[in-house]
């Protein structure tokens, strides 16, 4: 076949390189082609790295864990207060079997009241008593009530009393009253003169200071003359008292001792226990 000018072509060649040459220009067109523009991400300014800071060290940790037994106590008394009892109880049996009394005293109430370890009141009574004989008062005390009632171990009122009258030298209130209803009631026989009047003097102290069963030991003793002269009247006034603070017992006695007394000594001693004002109990200094 020819063509406009006379030369000769094949059939379909020009309509193929056309076709080529056609689909070639737009695939070139489309590549070149700028379309639609990319997206601009925003700009972020990322602070500069910060140094890692090490990890906060308790020194009471550190101390407790390194065999302080002073600061296996503190440690103790801070999970104790946070409820971690499983946790308060190891400190303070480690630091009770570094023999530090106050440790021990906290650990022997927990084996009794089954916190934090299992409930085992003779093995609490075995640390309460190593307490006590290291000199700690509220152990003392707690020892002597313990063998008088025989907690955790064989019921004994005359030892019990020796380690309340431990815990009264230092000034122990409940150990004074307590020790006073023993000796009362006839549990403890073997007390010298000085000892009773002892035992007298800190009865008093303690009714002075609103202790409504001191008050009413007192009355006994006034009554009976133990430790002190024997006066009805003073009897009665402390009667009255611990009676004013609801003690039946104290009401019974004091209607007793009035059928020693007459009308106008009741009248002037009743007078008397209406403007009876307990003593302050001293507060200790802070450490």
């Amino acid at each position: 076949m020819r063509d406009a000018c006379g030369a000769v072509r094949r059939r379909g060649s020009v309509d193929f390189m056309r076709s080529a040459w056609g689909w070639f220009l737009v695939l070139l067109m489309s590549a070149c082609s700028p379309g639609k523009p990319p997206a601009q991400r925003p700009h972020v300014e990322f602070p500069p790295p910060q140094p890692v800071s090490p990890p906060v060290v308790d020194p009471l940790w550190v101390k407790a864990d390194g065999g302080d037994s002073v600061a296996q106590y503190n440690l103790a008394l801070r999970l104790e207060g946070e409820k971690r009892m499983m946790e308060a109880a190891r400190y303070y049996r480690m630091a009770a079997l570094q023999g530090l009394p106050e440790a021990q005293f906290n650990f022997a109430l927990m084996q009794a009241d089954g916190q934090g370890v299992p409930r085992n009141e003779e093995a609490a009574f075995v640390m309460l008593k190593n307490a006590a004989t290291g000199g700690l008062a509220e152990a003392q005390f707690n020892a002597g009530v313990w063998l008088s009632e025989g907690r955790g171990t064989r019921r004994v009122p005359a030892e019990g009393a020796k380690w309340l009258r431990q815990a009264s030298v230092q000034g122990h209130s409940e150990a004074r009253v307590y020790y006073a209803g023993l000796v009362l009631r006839g549990e403890v026989l073997a007390l010298t003169g000085p000892q009773v009047t002892e035992l007298a003097r800190w009865v008093n102290d303690e009714a002075l200071k609103g202790d409504k069963g001191a008050q009413f030991y007192m009355g006994l003793m006034s009554a009976r003359g133990l430790g002190v002269q024997p006066n009805q009247a003073e009897a009665y006034f402390w009667m009255e008292v611990a009676a004013r603070q609801g003690v039946a017992a104290a009401a019974r006695g004091r209607d007793l001792v009035a059928e020693k007394l007459t009308v106008e000594q009741v009248r002037q001693i009743r007078a008397r226990a209406e403007q009876f004002h307990p003593l302050a109990r001293p507060v200790a200094p802070p450490r």
